[in-house]
């Protein structure tokens, strides 16, 4: 939520400016051409590319800031009053649903909201995250531990969870699993189903090569929602799975082939991975 407030007065800032020059940019353009002296061009120079960048920029910036000010709105209907089914938050912004959906994929992509994800166009679900008690071993204080690790709040240890992870096995094509154990990709490529939906971050993943036998293990961070794998490469990028633009094709094929086309019609979630290869499992 800071990232997207700090986006929102970027452009407000912009905007701002932009306002501030256009009619500066007219004053600079009058005064130049009564003064017509050698600064008086100067001025008036000044002054066309002023009013120029604040008539043709302006408008887009303060457009811009709408937009985000909507995705602060969207983002607290979310996280702070809980609401989560599409058709409501389209209902409340007076909005169709597939514009609403693009809003909810833009929140989560750009990581404005942690935590969530976007559920087969129907509904945002938040993640669960295993909290346990746990004593610190620095002054013996509870903490609550949320997800992997906490922090003590009397004097402010770190805390790890000691219970055990859960491990999933994930067989892995050789492109997805060098990708990996590599650490080139911060997003996995995942068909969407009911046991993919109930990993919990700070579960384990092994993958296993199913061409060498090989494995390496990461932690799953977060997931990422899409309908197809194809509109989630265009949304954030080949490169935040860890794929060049000449991989791109390959892996689109790849899925295809394997699930029959099916990711078109569920959509394909990525699983955001952290510490990977620290893990033996």
């Amino acid at each position: 939520m800071e990232r997207l407030i700090k986006d929102t007065q970027k452009f407000f800032n912009a905007a701002l400016i932009m306002s501030l020059l256009f009619p500066i940019g007219v004053l600079l353009i009058v005064f130049g051409a009564i003064l017509a002296t050698w600064y008086g061009w100067i001025m008036l120079a000044f002054g066309i590319a002023f009013s120029i960048c604040g008539f043709y920029i302006m408008p887009i910036m303060w457009v811009k800031f709408g937009e985000y000010k909507k995705l602060q709105r969207l983002a607290l209907s979310i996280t702070d009053e809980n609401v989560y089914y599409i058709d409501m938050l389209a209902q409340r912004f007076g909005v169709r649903p597939n514009v609403m959906c693009d809003y909810v994929r833009t929140l989560i992509a750009k990581q404005y909201i942690v935590g969530y994800v976007f559920n087969n166009k129907r509904f945002v679900m938040k993640l669960q995250q295993r909290t346990v008690s746990v004593h610190c071993p620095n002054c013996g204080s509870n903490v609550n531990v949320y997800g992997s690790e906490g922090i003590c709040e009397h004097c402010g240890t770190l805390v790890n969870n000691p219970n055990e992870k859960v491990v999933h096995t994930v067989n892995a094509d050789e492109l997805f699993y060098r990708n990996v154990a590599l650490k080139e990709c911060t997003l996995y490529p995942f068909v969407y189903d009911e046991e993919v939906q109930n990993y919990i971050v700070s579960d384990l993943l092994k993958f296993v090569n199913v061409n060498s036998g090989e494995t390496v293990a990461a932690e799953v961070d977060s997931l990422v929602f899409a309908d197809t794998f194809k509109k989630l490469f265009k949304e954030i990028g080949a490169q935040a799975f860890g794929f060049t633009n000449k991989e791109k094709k390959k892996v689109i094929k790849y899925l295809h082939n394997k699930y029959g086309g099916k990711e078109k019609l569920y959509g394909v979630i990525g699983i955001r991975l952290a510490k990977i290869g620290e893990f033996k499992v």
